[in-house]
């Protein structure tokens, strides 16, 4: 079980709180120009290859604006419908410039992925809208993403870091004052309490949930409440209360839900009926459930597959649960995120099989059980079910000894002895050999997908750092226009002579080199860091008493930035950056022989 330090009291006194001044986000979202905003909603969705401009709007509006794009492509994306996905790729392929498109194609192709069980792409679309919301300082949209993640951890098992990462998305949330997805999230927080095995704590942070809820009409998230309470009741074994919530949320299907909260409810029903032992009714509703998964695009129908084995052979048609069960093998092995799935299946093949007697396939299935939960207790397991084989043909060998025992001398029964010895030692090395070749097998696959995983994030890094850069040199080139084009000055001039006011006056204008604002420059740094780790620390040893505009020009240099694009990132003119250059080399005491770039490339390889 994991232990999760829950905030849990707090968020309880904050929903009762919240739920009494719930209109204080109704009236803030009404004071926008809800036309205009339907109104260019509609454009981008209906032709999202021809984006209309953003620029004469606030950013106030534009964080509304994603948000409802967003709820409506959630509808289309829960559904499996490929337009969301669509419309995200061509609002990303389309952004040009422009970061509110940037956020709102990424968030939209990161939502789609994660209903799809693409979780990889899911996380990668993420981080990319993600940083471009922080540019656009939308907190909403931050809050949004930071949702989806905690999502994530939650398919990936790490239920520690989604329980932290959603109360982040709960506190900003609620600093935007956004009542249905605060309850939407409060929603996850229950689920991840209740998967933790905190049963009550989840439980009566549910009911509080419903309580808003019920109270509001116009919240969405009322399914999703009912399915949980149904999950959390069948949990604590109160089969009557888990079944009343289960039927309850099938109820407000009819006014219109997805297939999956449809598949959902019928395989809650399913399991709750197989429970109390009425497995006609049971399979009724787990076909239903099964036949809803396989119109998905996504591959978790094996879990409802299971579900129907189990019951079948619960109802003692061990033919039809047999058929059943390898069918969720089936469908289970292309999903990553279906473990627990093969675990079951596998294990319930193995008690099948053993009772029918048929133990060579017994170990086939129990051997991939191993596979996908590797314990002690499994492994005992299996030498239980090797053990009854083995008994088994000594059973019979020695029945075959009693028949010929009159004809058969003392030698002949010691060979048999020493090559049934011989096999079982043999039996085992191989299994040894197998063992040992497989877990190797496994090592270098983990390292392998770390190694990918690096790989990815380096590449992620690197384009982020580039279009951050090109933002900036977009951003900045106005400014470097209204400079004075000042005298040419720099390597190319090593004979002419500065007095030392001059070369004064010069170093203290270039210590006061920066980026427009000091929030580009840490972010630009956060981002060389990233791709060129220890490059800044490498500079500071290698070349000490560099001031801060100095050490500026040698990063740029370093990471081999144009003059003009270093005049661009910086917002001076490309005057003042060859003189720059050109005093930073008599800093450094270089001849008038010495090439710069290539020497500040030396120092750093």
């Amino acid at each position: 079980m994991r232990i999760i330090k829950a905030n849990y009291w707090i968020e309880l006194v904050w929903l009762i709180t919240f739920a009494a001044c719930n209109q204080t986000g109704v009236e803030q979202a009404t004071s926008f120009n809800n036309t205009e905003l339907e109104q260019l909603s509609t454009r981008i969705i209906s032709d999202p290859s021809n984006l209309p401009s953003t620029e004469a709007f606030t950013g106030k509006f534009l964080s509304r604006l994603a948000a409802g794009i967003i709820d409506s492509v959630a509808i289309l994306s829960n559904n499996f419908d490929s337009t969301a996905l669509n419309t995200g790729r061509q609002i990303f392929k389309n952004r040009g410039t422009n970061i509110f498109y940037e956020a709102l194609g990424s968030e939209i192709l990161s939502l789609d992925y994660f209903i799809r069980w693409e979780i990889d792409s899911s996380i990668y679309y993420g981080r990319y809208a993600e940083s471009a919301y922080k540019l656009l300082q939308d907190t909403l949209g931050i809050g949004r993403l930071t949702f989806l993640s905690g999502l994530c951890y939650e398919q990936q098992q790490d239920l520690s870091n989604a329980f932290l990462v959603l109360n982040k998305a709960l506190d900003l949330f609620k600093a935007e004052g956004d009542s249905n997805r605060i309850a939407e999230t409060l929603v996850e927080i229950s689920f991840i309490l209740i998967r933790s095995e905190q049963l009550d704590k989840g439980l009566e942070l549910l009911l509080s949930v419903k309580k808003y809820a019920d109270s509001h009409p116009d919240y969405q998230g009322s399914i999703a409440i009912y399915k949980l309470l149904a999950e959390t009741y069948y949990f604590r074994n109160e089969l009557s209360q888990a079944k009343k919530a289960a039927f309850r949320a099938l109820e407000l299907c009819s006014n219109g839900c997805s297939d999956q909260d449809l598949a959902f409810l019928n395989n809650q029903i399913g399991i709750i009926y197989m429970a109390e032992g009425r497995y006609e009714e049971s399979v009724k509703h787990l076909n239903e459930t099964c036949r809803l998964k396989l119109n998905e695009e996504n591959n978790d129908a094996c879990l409802a597959f299971y579900n129907l084995g189990k019951t079948y052979f619960k109802w003692g048609k061990v033919d039809s649960a047999k058929i059943i069960l390898n069918k969720s093998l089936e469908l289970g092995a292309a999903n990553p995120y279906m473990l627990i799935n093969q675990q079951l299946a596998n294990q319930l093949l193995t008690d099948i099989y053993k009772k029918e007697g048929e133990f060579g396939k017994a170990l086939e299935t129990l051997e991939q059980y191993h596979i996908y939960k590797d314990s002690l207790e499994k492994t005992q397991n299996k030498e239980q079910v090797a053990r009854m084989q083995l008994e088994n043909e000594n059973a019979e060998r020695t029945a075959q000894l009693k028949a010929s025992e009159k004809e058969q001398n003392y030698n002949r029964i010691l060979n048999r002895i020493l090559i049934l010895l011989g096999f079982i030692v043999t039996s085992i090395l191989v299994l040894i050999i197998m063992r040992i070749l497989k877990a190797s097998k496994r090592r270098n696959e983990a390292s392998q997908d770390r190694l990918n995983l690096a790989m990815r994030e380096l590449e992620t890094n690197r384009r982020m750092l580039a279009e951050f850069r090109s933002n900036l040199i977009g951003r900045n080139i106005d400014v470097i226009k209204n400079y004075p084009e000042e005298s040419s000055e720099g390597e190319n001039e090593p004979h002419q002579q500065l007095d030392s006011g001059e070369i004064t006056e010069s170093i203290s204008g270039l210590e006061n080199l920066r980026l427009l604002t000091q929030e580009d420059w840490l972010r630009f740094s956060e981002l060389l860091e990233d791709v060129y780790p220890g490059l800044r620390k490498k500079i500071a040893e290698k070349v000490p008493g560099l001031t801060p505009g100095e050490e500026r020009i040698f990063l740029l240099i370093c990471i081999k930035t144009e003059n003009k694009d270093i005049s661009a990132i910086l917002g001076i003119s490309p005057a003042s950056v060859r003189k720059a250059k050109y005093r930073l080399k008599q800093k450094l005491n270089l001849d008038s022989e010495t090439v710069l770039e290539k020497y500040i490339q030396d120092i750093i390889k």
